[in-house]
């Protein structure tokens, strides 16, 4: 417990240090990577690799929202580095799993519709599910128990916890909790924009809830810092986020129940989890916003990206086997509607930029969703289910604009080794 307490204090403290100062965040962001590139090339196993790579998942958005002089895609590229040392280091004939070179191959027969290779397009559409499909390969054919899953989980938290330190004392400075404070303003996320903090700050709700179950010891520190992160991801008023974790944690809670013996183990601390969120946590807040809370996240309205859909559907239909290219459905929108928006549905940009192949794509996904559910049972089907739905639902709103849904996703395909003491 005491090196949990010395580690999030450490982290508070680098938030602040790196809102402040943008050099102390190229300075972290080169010794983590420089220091995980080393372990992946001289290790002789992933065990100190795989935990840099969630905490560079974990760090993305405090490097990129507080000016660390990396370029944009630093976290995505950084990852896929990592991962792609590994899998050649320990060589593709050990790798059982094949699944993610399936996936990396069905990104490929688009490139060939493409009337001109413009590198930053390219780039921004292919690097989230390039990622992905390289996590499913690496992370796939790694198996861990409970002590490695714990330690995984909280390097994914400490980075988040630096970037929930920063926008708590931003929301207290300014006192202002609304959707234009939070919109106009960024006053709740310190100027970091609303859509990927909320991303983010739901993935370390859902992080410590995943560590509240598997590890009771720090059960208070772990239920005190995933109700700050939902508070926090609350206030950011983008729906996306809240409702990732909401339901991610709704799936693991369900198919934790299903099991007696876990069931019996967790009913009554996640029961009284949910109790106090609805009686006490949601009430406060919604009062504090004088009903700016609940107006928003009772509005079905999804920001117009039902538009963003439409012209992708359309791309499909009338480029059904090839689609129109990588990258391309952005420039199709400014050809066709005078739209310059960037995808945020990552099925229909695959269908519209892959044609039947982002179908086939699509279809992995839900093959391994299945394999999940089959392969598993428990507490580690439960833990598996999460994260996977997590991911697409991330996916489903926000595309891989982080590197985060692809990472997660990948995890979830990870071989759990729990001891029957464990479920």
């Amino acid at each position: 417990m005491k090196n949990l307490i010395l580690s999030i204090f450490i982290h508070i403290i680098l938030g602040l240090l790196i809102s402040n100062n943008s050099s102390v965040g190229t300075i972290h962001a080169q010794i983590v990577v420089a220091v995980a590139i080393y372990f992946s090339l001289f290790d002789k196993n992933t065990d100190r690799t795989m935990p840099l790579i969630l905490y560079i998942t974990g760090a993305e958005l405090l490097w990129r929202g507080f000016g660390a002089n990396v370029f944009w895609e630093y976290g995505k590229y950084s990852a896929i580095l990592l991962m792609a040392i590994n899998i050649f280091r320990f060589g593709s004939k050990k790798i059982k799993n094949k699944i993610g070179f399936l996936i990396l191959l069905l990104l490929l027969p688009s490139f060939v519709v493409l009337s001109e290779f413009k590198r930053q397009s390219i780039a921004h559409a292919m690097s989230g599910p390039f990622c992905l499909g390289i996590a499913v390969i690496f992370f796939s054919n790694q198996i861990i128990n409970k002590e490695k899953l714990i330690l995984l989980l909280t390097v994914l938290a400490l980075p988040i916890i630096s970037l929930l330190s920063i926008m708590l004392i931003s929301t207290l400075q300014y006192g202002e909790i609304d959707v234009y404070a939070a919109y106009i303003k960024a006053y709740t996320t310190a100027g970091v924009g609303p859509n990927q903090a909320s991303n983010i700050l739901g993935l370390g709700v859902l992080t410590f809830f995943l560590l509240y179950l598997v590890n009771k010891e720090n059960a208070v520190i772990y239920m005190t810092l995933g109700l700050l992160m939902l508070f926090q991801t609350i206030i950011t008023h983008s729906r996306g986020g809240f409702w990732n974790a909401f339901l991610a944690v709704s799936i693991c809670i369900t198919f934790l129940f299903a099991e007696k013996k876990v069931r019996q183990k967790f009913f009554l601390g996640v029961s009284s989890f949910c109790l106090l969120l609805y009686i006490f946590v949601f009430p406060i807040i919604d009062d504090y916003s004088k009903g700016s809370i609940s107006n928003r996240y009772t509005d079905t309205d999804i920001s117009h990206r039902e538009n963003i859909i439409e012209t992708e559907l359309r791309a499909f239909v009338e480029n059904p086997l090839l689609g129109i290219g990588p990258g391309s459905s952005r420039n199709f929108r400014i050809e066709n509607y005078n739209s310059p928006k960037h995808t945020h549905t990552e099925y229909t940009r695959l269908l519209s930029e892959h044609g039947l192949f982002g179908i086939f794509v699509i279809l992995l996904f839900l093959i391994i969703l299945k394999n999940i559910i089959r392969k598993n049972n428990g507490l580690a089907r439960s833990i598996s289910l999460s994260l996977i739905f997590w991911s697409l639902l991330f996916m489903f709103h926000s595309a891989t604009r982080l590197a985060a849904p692809a990472i997660i996703f990948g995890l979830s395909t990870i071989h759990f080794r729990f001891s029957s003491k464990n479920l």
